[in-house]
């Protein structure tokens, strides 16, 4: 779906595309000579760049990669048949992974936008813009996973059950629950990657990936392979990986690019203000599940939204001055102060 909407806008712009709108922008006067790199340098500088980026971009297939060439054959050395198996793996791929990609979705286009907006910014010499966009960046990123790390993990039979069967639903929280958590630091990832290949530190991440390639192969290895752990060691070896590639991330930031990290607004605020969203969740679906049935667990994600949104301000997690920065930032601080939020 989203390949095809992003074609059609590619054929509505080339519709509405005015030539002459376009020269009047951008046309040189006459006899003007710009330089031009020969293309064995432009392809070099591509290749440095890109190849970095595109193994960044890999991780989530690495880690789906490794959960198949070693969960199968790791449940039947603990005793597992290769039926019972294969209906495990089943289970975790077609039900939990599925759920546990979705949040990252709402990051991923912001950490897209953030290369090019920054690059920008520090090769202009505006370095405390780009300071202040790093931050800012960092602190939505925490702001929308946190919530959706802790609320999936706490909802995480009733979310399944209104999507898949009710044995599918049994099998699959436990180990939605325990991989849910990695969410935020999924989408940690995903920012600071970006944050990383904006400031010119583009390779940093690959050793990143490389130390969370090695957490996850040996830490799902052992797990699994031990008879009480069980499939339970992939989700467990996955937090593992995603939380040292985060780490080394951070690591990189602060000692290469300098970003100063508020941990109490950047990750404590949003963190209180989560953890009241998902106890608001869970309780409102305990209290009116016997009642309404599944119906529940939608009222209990929109209570919970609703929660949250409150606590973020009253908490201050987003201040007046994060609003003013964004665009209508104004207006929406307006409306907040009258809501008595802010």
């Amino acid at each position: 779906i989203g390949a095809g909407l992003g074609m059609f806008y590619l054929l509505l712009s080339k519709w509405f595309f005015r030539e002459e709108k376009y020269n009047e922008e951008y046309l040189v006067d006459a006899g003007t000579v710009l330089p031009v790199s020969p293309v064995k340098t432009i392809l070099k500088r591509l290749i440095v760049i890109a190849v970095p980026i595109t193994i960044s971009a890999s991780m989530l297939s690495m880690t789906e990669f490794i959960d198949l060439t070693i969960l199968m054959r790791r449940l039947q050395d603990i005793g597992h048949t290769e039926e019972a198996a294969n209906a495990l793996y089943g289970n975790w791929k077609t039900c939990v992974v599925p759920l546990f990609n979705l949040p990252p979705v709402l990051i991923y286009p912001i950490s897209y936008s953030l290369v090019p907006m920054i690059r920008a910014t520090l090769t202009r010499g505006e370095t405390e813009r780009a300071a202040t966009f790093m931050n800012m960046s960092i602190r939505v990123c925490a702001i929308m996973s946190i919530p959706c790390a802790l609320g999936m993990s706490v909802m995480a039979k009733p979310i399944l059950e209104l999507i898949f069967s009710d044995e599918g639903a049994e099998m699959g929280a436990p180990l939605l629950t325990i991989l849910a958590p990695s969410v935020f630091f999924v989408c940690m990832l995903s920012i600071s990657n970006a944050l990383l290949q904006a400031s010119g530190h583009e390779r940093k991440p690959i050793i990143s990936m490389l130390a969370g390639a090695v957490v996850k192969l040996l830490s799902t290895y052992i797990l699994v392979g031990i008879p009480s752990v069980g499939i339970y060691g992939t989700p467990i070896g996955t937090f593992l990986c995603y939380f040292t590639v985060t780490v080394l991330n951070t690591y990189f930031l602060i000692k290469y690019v300098k970003v100063k990290l508020d941990f109490t607004g950047m990750f404590l605020r949003p963190l209180l203000a989560g953890l009241l969203c998902a106890a608001a969740a869970f309780g409102s679906y305990r209290l009116l599940a016997p009642y309404v049935g599944s119906l529940a667990t939608l009222v209990g994600i929109c209570v919970a939204a609703l929660v949250y949104l409150v606590l973020i301000f009253k908490l201050k997690a987003i201040t007046e001055d994060d609003l003013k920065t964004i665009p209508k930032g104004t207006k929406v601080l307006t409306i907040m102060k009258k809501l008595r939020l802010m």
